[in-house]
């Protein structure tokens, strides 16, 4: 069934078969223009048209009545014929609606009549018409129409017929430019067409190789039934047979040639010929035998095969592909030099020039280094000698590739990469045979080296059993006992949690880890040590452990210079904790009667007292002063040294601190007649992140040390942020004495005085500054010197203090009042018990005072207080186990009282005892007003009339 142009799935298929005549835009042919004239004179019409339609035109390829050559395909009447595949008949198109207001019925060339019969294609696809036009209307006989369609058929017959013959010419212009011999043979056997390369290939086959010449028809074109015959027994109706033949050439070059035979059918099905195609696969098969000869060698190479075996089979390999190849192979022991031949042998001189130049000569007058080469080649009757050192890779001569030639010819570019390939496979299999060499040298120096080492090296199975150890002098190899035990297990030779220590690490070398471990082995003859072990996993090929390497080195000295060491250092610690714990008492007996000191200063300070009074008064709290500042520099030394000290990150106000610490140093810099002045920025106001202990420790030190030094003028403090708002920088200025630039790395350094006059005039111990730099660097920050010696000194501080989110800056709490509560002392001596009552009842707190823990376990039964301030150091009952009772009963109770440490142990360590005891706050001996009031407020309740 034709296509039809309805089908628009189909339409790109109509257009591939259309362009594939290769008709379109053609010049006229003149049986197309017969075929025309033929079908407007029996249609008796004006007009007849041949025409094709592609994608977008109607195109004529005859036509008579018309000059033009083509229309558009919209308007064309073509279009409409093939768009049934049937015959389309039109008597007038001005009364059919589907033309009356076509171009071509309106206009010229005013078409009334049109009669069109499609050219079917044999894929079934209707390319075109044949059509006759009329201006009148009128109808046609069926007679007419009869002819008409066998026109339009004969036109299509004709396109087909065309195109076989463009395809039948391509073919024949490739088939006469293939590599492949190409004849064709008609049923008589004559030869009809060759190309030309068969006519190269006759001649190339020795006709006395029967079996090849009985199936090949070479240069003959008269009748030859016998030959078409056996073709055809050979190859059946439709069939082409495969044959694989072997020839010599004239030169006595091998030939391998692929045939292939068939047969062409007439149209009843019968041969009419044979066609042949040869093509010459002697490359390809030479190519196979040249690959396999190749892996052969380079099997014999890997494998490790005798060298001399595995130069033979290159030289062969070389031979088999050129015969006119004469190969050698020359070895140079790179020992003493002396050289070897294998293959063809070589003269003195011809070694020579090969190992030191290669050449090649195509005649032997073409060789000027050294006439006798020509002799040699004259009378082994060669013509030609080519020659290429060789070398290792370490570039040492190795010996050299030689070949020559019985004619006296140019080499040729596929010869020369030939022998290329065969000197650089024999560099490969000499480097290898010598690397193997070396290898063996190697292994052998490795086995020597292990040997002569002063550790055991031992070889174990994943199981443990030991598979080989160095040298027997080894020490540790007589502590694996006799030899038999030694192959059992490597194990058995440590014992208790050394035999646990050394399974672990043969598990930790199996999963690819390293095992290490330290233990202690004795021998079978008393002798005994201690030994560092390693076992590393051996790997096999595919990197998983295969077998365990243990290397095992004798550390008994090293071990007992370990231990002494560690006993020194146990002893040096314990005489760090004897220093810490003397310390620790002399803190907590000089601030027992410090607090007696401070405290009754301070109830007298808040008494009625004349001026005098109060001057004497001020001197008695400013030396108690000065020895709690000594007292608490000595216990922050200890904490730096022993690395306990702590550093808090809590907000504060730089600027109140500032101020705060300024204004204890006042009266100090007034009684030396000195002017203290600070510059402050406001921003320093905001909160902040940081230890403001610390801050205002650092700052006190470098102050005082300013006063402390400076007779006359001023103590300057100014204090601002950093540029990036991320910390802040105070620097302390005076007009004293000044450090010479000689000693300014060693000013921070503990217990240093650099002017031991104003020491001893001033006091101290040289702590402070060491402090400063101890307390800043672990919070962060840095503290510098600037001073020439003789106007004073400038010290500059820097910490990163950075500000508190808005959100998160706590708000100022109100002051809470004391009137009412009740408060428990708990303290054995009776000067900081009369302290505590002072300055409580100062707050307006109702106080009580025991002596003892059973007495403040009584006074806690039989009433409530609100807050308990405990002593530690109490004879019978200590703090720590008062506090504990307290915490058991009201376990049962539910109720809890907050009870503060009130205690002259003011160390870190000694505040955290307090906490795990079950207290909660801890407060230092000697106190301040303030520090009572700061200790009790977070544990109380605000009432609109009191407290509860």
């Amino acid at each position: 069934m034709p296509f039809l142009l309805s089908d628009i799935a189909g339409e790109q298929a109509r257009l591939e078969d259309l362009y594939s005549y290769r008709v379109l835009d053609s010049s006229s042919e003149s049986e197309f223009d017969d075929l025309a004239l033929l079908a407007s004179e029996v249609c008796e019409t004006p007009i007849s048209l041949i025409t094709l339609v592609d994608s977008d035109r109607q195109w004529f390829k005859a036509r008579v009545g018309v000059d033009v050559c083509q229309t558009d395909r919209e308007s064309s009447f073509c279009a409409h014929s093939i768009a049934t595949g049937q015959m389309l008949v039109i008597p007038d198109a001005t009364e059919d609606p589907r033309f009356s207001d076509n171009r071509l019925v309106t206009g010229p060339p005013h078409i009334k009549f049109y009669a069109g019969c499609p050219m079917v294609s044999r894929k079934g696809m209707v390319l075109g018409s044949l059509c006759v036009i009329d201006t009148k209307p009128r109808e046609l006989s069926a007679h007419q129409s009869r002819i008409l369609r066998m026109l339009a058929q004969q036109a299509m017959d004709r396109l087909e017929a065309r195109r076989d013959a463009m395809l039948n010419d391509r073919m024949l212009r490739v088939a006469s430019k293939s590599g492949s011999a190409i004849v064709i043979i008609d049923r008589f056997g004559r030869i009809e067409w060759t190309n030309s390369a068969y006519e190269g290939l006759v001649g190339c086959v020795a006709h006395e190789e029967a079996d090849t010449t009985s199936e090949i028809r070479f240069g003959a074109s008269q009748q030859d039934t016998g030959f078409m015959n056996q073709a055809l027994q050979r190859c059946g109706p439709g069939e082409i047979v495969e044959r694989e033949l072997e020839g010599t050439c004239p030169d006595g070059r091998q030939l391998w040639l692929s045939l292939s035979t068939g047969t062409f059918q007439n149209k009843e099905g019968h041969p009419d010929g044979v066609f042949q195609v040869l093509t010459d696969t002697s490359f390809q098969r030479q190519r196979e035998f040249f690959e396999r000869d190749q892996g052969r060698v380079l099997q014999s190479i890997a494998s490790g095969a005798p060298l001399k075996r595995t130069l033979h089979l290159i030289i062969a390999m070389l031979e088999a592909q050129d015969p006119s190849f004469f190969c050698s192979a020359v070895l140079v022991d790179p020992e003493n030099g002396r050289s070897s031949t294998v293959g063809v042998p070589l003269s003195e001189e011809e070694i020579d020039l090969a190992c030191r130049e290669g050449v090649f000569a195509e005649a032997p007058a073409a060789v000027p280094q050294c006439a006798t080469i020509r002799q040699a080649l004259n009378g082994q009757g060669f013509r030609a000698f080519w020659g290429t050192p060789l070398h290792s890779h370490s570039g040492k001569m190795a010996g050299a590739f030689v070949a020559r030639f019985r004619r006296a010819t140019p080499v040729k570019a596929e010869q020369l990469r030939l022998l290329e390939l065969g000197a650089s496979l024999v560099e490969s299999a000499i480097e290898k045979k010598r690397s193997e060499e070396e290898e063996a040298k190697h292994r052998e120096f490795l086995h020597r080296m292990l040997e002569s080492s002063r550790d055991s090296i031992s070889v174990l199975g994943l199981d443990g059993r030991l598979l080989w150890i160095n040298g027997a002098d080894s020490e540790i190899s007589t502590a694996y006992g006799s030899e038999e035990t030694r192959r059992t297990s490597w194990i058995e030779a440590w014992e208790g949690e050394d035999r646990a220590a050394a399974v672990r690490a043969i598990e930790a070398a199996k999963l690819g880890d390293v095992g290490h471990f330290r233990g202690f082995c004795a021998g079978p003859d008393g002798e005994s040590g201690w030994w560092d072990v390693h076992i590393t996993p051996i790997r096999d090929a595919d990197g998983r452990p295969d077998r365990l390497l243990v290397v095992s080195r004798d550390v008994t000295q090293s071990a007992l210079a370990e231990k002494n060491l560690i006993e020194s250092k146990e002893s040096a610690e314990q005489a760090s904790r004897m220093k810490t714990e003397f310390l620790a008492n002399v803190s907590h007996e000089m601030r027992t009667p410090l607090n007696g000191v401070l405290g009754m200063a301070q109830l007298l300070e808040l008494s009625d007292l004349d001026s005098k009074q109060r001057t004497m008064l001020a001197t008695v709290q400013a030396s108690a002063s000065m020895l709690l500042h000594l007292i608490s520099d000595l216990l922050d030394l200890s904490s730096i040294e022993a690395g306990k000290l702590r550093i808090e990150s809590r907000p504060f106000s730089p600027l109140s601190r500032l101020d705060k610490i300024v204004a204890t140093r006042r009266e100090a810099c007034t009684a030396k007649g000195l002017e203290l002045l600070t510059q402050f920025d406001p921003a320093l106001s905001s909160e902040r992140n940081g230890d403001p202990a610390r801050f205002g420790q650092i700052v006190g030190n470098l102050i005082d040390n300013a006063v402390k030094f400076t007779d006359s003028g001023t103590v300057t403090v100014v204090a601002s942020p950093t540029t990036d708002m991320s910390g802040i920088v105070v620097l302390v200025k005076d007009t004293g004495i000044g450090v010479d630039p000689s000693e300014h790395a060693t000013v921070f350094d503990k217990f240093r005085q650099l002017d031991g006059a104003a020491a001893r005039r001033n006091g101290g111990m040289g702590l402070g500054l060491s402090i400063v730099r101890d307390f800043a660097e672990r919070m962060g920050g840095t503290v510098s010197l600037k001073s020439d010696g003789s106007t004073g000194s400038e010290f500059a501080l820097t910490l990163p203090f950075p500000l508190v989110a808005p959100d998160v800056a706590p708000v100022p709490a109100a002051r809470t009042k004391m009137e009412g509560i009740r408060v428990l002392v708990v303290e054995d001596n009776p000067v900081n018990g009369a302290v505590a009552l002072g300055l409580l009842r100062k707050l307006g707190c109702q106080t009580e005072w025991v002596i003892s823990g059973e007495d403040a376990l009584q006074k806690l039964s039989d009433s409530k207080f609100e807050v308990v301030f405990m002593d530690i150091q109490m004879p019978d009952m200590d703090g720590y186990e008062t506090t504990r009772l307290v915490r058991q009963r009201e376990a049962l109770s539910g109720f809890h009282v907050p009870i503060i440490a009130l205690t002259a142990h003011a160390m870190q360590a000694d505040r955290e005892l307090c906490l795990a005891a079950g207290m909660d706050d801890h407060l230092a001996k000697p106190y301040k007003l303030d520090d009572l009031y700061k200790a009790i407020e977070p544990w109380i309740g605000i009432k609109e009339d009191g407290f509860s």
